[in-house]
């Protein structure tokens, strides 16, 4: 095209009045301008029509299309969309062809041309070991297919949908390993240590109840109960080798319980953790984390019970099942997610012991298994390590809290302690009273009792000059208890209080105080 020729290029009106020429329109000018519009239409397909005006508006729409067929507006079949129309769109937002099934024996690796693919089965080169469906987009380096990009999207359940989304990169030639997105459908979280999980003692760093064995209904680890009816268990604690790589993150310990299932429709075995008050997680998804093994080829189920407490007139529990576990002898990563229920039109009991329960069921007999498909009796040795129980249904990193921080978790339940009485005491008399101070103040009122295994006796007179080694007993008058210390009232017996005898040092024994759900 070329511009008119004029002095600078533009038209001008001529003015008689003035003698002004006009700007001369020449020939040549004319066809140019024709030459450019016909141009337009000749790229478009369109022939010339005189009777039209909008031809160069419809070419012109048309090359913008580029390539996608022009239907008729009347035509809506499915065959035309399903067609030339369907690949030439794709084509445009840089898809070259619709989505491509990759079949079973497929290779990761050899996938770089951009397109958008669904996987079923495909294990070689996916970021996940098990489960490996999901859907795969390709961006290609536009002449070169050793550099390009990769974006994999998991489906289904098990370990393929722990971390659902990964990325990574080719090249020249070489692939880069496979990174796990982080992504989260949760609210609230800020910093490493945010306490979304809601499980307490998860990693099985704390036992202030010693290492077990543990049997019948108990309490084993801190916050993790054990509950049994026909059938036993016997539960411990169990140390890592160091160096271990089977479950990451270095932990001390993990739990193991080994279950002698006696036949009975009633008969169970089950391992819970209560977590305080129903509210939690209440109409929301949630998701079990944790590693788990067995003797075997065993199945275990998970599941969650709403409790309202009790006093007044509490709702009853509502139960969900979670899922059914397949172990092996193998230590395998579980993230279970499930919907809980909403606790609108719900009622919550008087006494403050409202609790959400996270299960592991190992043996179950008729009765109970009717509402854990899949589930039943079977004698089984259950390990267990760092469970976690969050908001959401996004596998995220396990969160190690300070030992000191979970310590005084568990305290709001459980608590050991000892407390003394040193020097010249009791002077002209036999009774006498020790107060104590929890660490921690408790979730309620707790209980009091005395240790197993550090004998029997409440306060000790250790040495005199005067007198020999003797011993106490606790006395009738009690115990005075409150969730932030107690006071112990006690008489002694068996030896003859001193009006003052200046080496006199009297012990107190090892206590508890137990304020779990």
């Amino acid at each position: 095209m070329q511009a008119i020729n004029s002095s600078d290029g533009l038209f001008h009106d001529g003015n008689p009045a003035t003698s002004q020429p006009g700007t001369i329109v020449t020939a040549a000018w004319l066809n140019a301008i024709q030459g450019e519009l016909l141009s337009v239409l000749a790229g478009a397909g369109i022939a010339p029509d005189a009777a039209k005006l909008n031809q160069v508006a419809d070419a012109v729409k048309k090359l913008a299309n580029s390539g996608v067929p022009n239907l008729p507006v009347t035509d809506n079949s499915q065959q035309a969309a399903n067609t030339a129309f369907v690949q030439a769109l794709l084509r445009q937002y840089g898809l070259a062809v619709s989505t491509k099934s990759l079949n079973p024996a497929g290779d990761l690796n050899t996938v770089t041309d951009s397109g958008n693919y669904y996987l079923q089965g495909v294990t070689a080169n996916s970021p996940v070991a098990s489960n490996p469906n999901g859907y795969l987009i390709v961006h290609r380096f536009p002449t070169d297919g050793s550099y390009c990009l990769q974006m994999f999207r998991a489906t289904g359940n098990g370990s393929g949908s722990a971390n659902p989304f990964y990325t990574r990169r080719c090249i020249a030639g070489v692939w880069e390993p496979w990174l796990a997105l982080a992504t989260t459908d949760r609210t609230g979280d800020s910093g490493a240590l945010s306490f979304r999980d809601k499980l307490i003692n998860g990693n099985f760093d704390i036992w202030q109840r010693g290492a077990g064995p543990f049997t019948s209904f108990a309490y084993t680890a801190d916050r993790w109960y054990q509950s049994a009816a026909g059938s036993t268990v016997s539960t411990t604690r169990q140390a890592f080798a160091l160096g271990q790589t089977e479950v990451p993150g270095e932990p001390t310990y993990y739990l193991r319980s080994t279950v002698t299932s006696v036949a009975g429709a009633g008969n169970y075995v089950a391992k819970v953790q209560k977590i305080e008050s129903v509210r939690t997680f209440a109409g929301k998804k949630a998701t079990y984390h944790f590693y788990a093994r067995a003797d075997g080829n065993k199945n275990v189920a998970v599941s969650l019970s709403q409790t309202f407490g009790t006093g007044g007139a509490p709702s009853a529990a509502v139960q969900t099942f979670g899922k059914l576990i397949a172990l092996t002898n193998q230590w395998q990563k579980f993230v279970v997610t499930v919907d809980l229920p909403s606790i609108s039109g719900k009622t919550i009991g008087t006494n403050g012991d409202d609790y959400l329960a996270v299960q592991f069921h190992l043996d179950a007999g008729a009765t109970v298994a009717a509402s854990l498909p899949g589930m039943g009796q079977q004698n089984i040795v259950f390990d267990l390590a760092r469970a976690k129980f969050e908001e959401g249904s996004v596998d995220t990193p396990f969160e190690t809290r300070p030992i000191a921080t979970e310590l005084a978790l568990c305290q709001r339940y459980y608590e050991v302690f000892g407390l003394g009485l040193i020097g010249g005491v009791l002077a002209g008399g036999a009774n006498g009273s020790v107060a104590g101070t929890y660490k921690v103040m408790k979730r309620a009122t707790p209980s009091f009792g005395q240790r197993a295994g550090f004998g029997s006796y409440l306060v000790t007179r250790i040495a005199s000059t005067t007198t020999p080694f003797t011993s106490a007993v606790v006395g009738g008058a009690g115990v005075m208890i409150s969730p932030q210390g107690l006071l112990i009232n006690f008489s002694l017996t068996g030896w003859t209080p001193l009006s003052f005898d200046a080496g006199v040092s009297m012990m107190a024994d090892y206590f508890f105080v137990d304020a779990e759900l």
